[in-house]
């Protein structure tokens, strides 16, 4: 999967940005579930590659959340209990409510055209994991406009460690009406220069998406 360093004279950093990449689309995807033990010596075997680079790899999924790191013993894809995706929403809502707000005043009109672009297109879109590219693209995008670095890298690490069980449940559920009604009304208040609205739409919108999620995965897991 991972060209070895030694064959290839690739610098350590790049092959160690590949095997964290690896990782992650695999934890995300679902391929490598929650649970999952991760050997340093059977990845690096596996990816043709030396074990320092999936001992950084590790190290840095350990910081987005995504692995749980075991001393001496490699690593297990971490597994959120439904407190913890509760939890996380939460704390979106309110930082992700922020964002909007912030953003609203600053939104050009290239990017309202972008937003309303990408709706049209998740409307359309029969992939789960392509829809799910695309709602972030559109999130991320508009709060891109708000100018807190610190606040957007703090959303996209939880964005990305939640959206695993979002693939799943979008996989089986497959129900976008409602999302984008939402989304629809999120970008016609920045359209509309209303920071409050858009904010507290936006708020609601996850605190939604996450009640939606932990229903899904307490039906699903039936045990919590």
């Amino acid at each position: 999967m991972v060209e070895a360093d030694e064959a290839t004279g690739i610098a350590p950093r790049t092959v160690e940005s590949e095997v964290t990449d690896y990782l992650r689309r695999r934890i995300l995807s679902g391929a490598i579930p929650g649970g999952t033990r991760l050997n340093q010596e059977e990845l690096a075997q596996q990816l043709g590659v030396s074990r320092t680079p999936v001992r950084e790899a590790l190290k840095k999924l350990a910081t987005e959340g995504l692995v749980t790191l075991l001393p001496h013993r490699g690593a297990l894809v971490s597994e959120l209990s439904l407190a913890e995706i509760e939890e996380m929403f939460d704390i979106r809502a309110v930082l992700e409510g922020l964002a909007m707000e912030r953003a609203t005043p600053r939104v050009t009109p290239e990017g309202i055209a972008r937003a309303w672009d990408l709706i049209r297109r998740m409307d359309g879109e029969p992939s789960p994991v392509r829809w799910l590219e695309l709602n972030r693209e559109l999130h991320e995008s508009l709060y891109a406009y708000a100018g807190m670095p610190r606040l957007s890298k703090m959303v996209h690490d939880m964005r990305r460690n939640v959206e695993r069980y979002l693939r799943i449940a979008h996989g089986i559920v497959g129900n976008y009406g409602k999302a984008q009604q939402e989304h629809r009304a999120i970008v016609s208040a920045v359209e509309a220069g209303d920071a409050e609205r858009a904010g507290r739409l936006t708020a609601e919108h996850l605190r939604e998406t996450g009640r939606v999620l932990v229903r899904f995965l307490r039906d699903r897991r039936g045990d919590e």
